[in-house]
């Protein structure tokens, strides 16, 4: 995916599309995107032997498939701010990033660390 130790981009374009949308940015969310803001991939299929599944940092792009009332409703289930960072599984899982740090997923109803 291009990541390495040394990987620093400027975090300014993906904290732009987290404002836009009414999202709080965070120092977390900022590190985050410097780390890994803009890097997509593949990885092998959760269930499918040989298959691959995609993944994006990309908040952009999952903003734009993701309702911000889903987002809302994870928040009120883990009582923190949190902020949309990419997307996994082809664009069926949403990431999230918590105001403390932890990154979770959310499917539909279904949301986890």
């Amino acid at each position: 995916m291009g990541w390495s130790e040394q990987r620093e981009v400027d975090p300014a374009p993906f904290l732009a599309s987290l404002a836009a949308d009414g999202y709080v940015r965070f120092p977390q969310a900022k590190r985050f995107f410097q780390r890994f803001g803009g890097l997509a991939g593949d990885m092998p299929a959760y269930r499918v032997a040989g298959a691959l599944d995609r993944i994006d940092f990309d908040p952009a792009r999952t903003i734009a498939c993701t309702c911000r009332e889903t987002v809302r409703s994870y928040e009120a289930r883990v009582q923190e701010t949190l902020v949309v960072i990419g997307m996994a599984y082809n664009g069926h899982m949403v990431l999230l990033l918590s105001e403390s740090g932890r990154v979770y997923g959310g499917y539909d109803t279904s949301f986890g660390a």
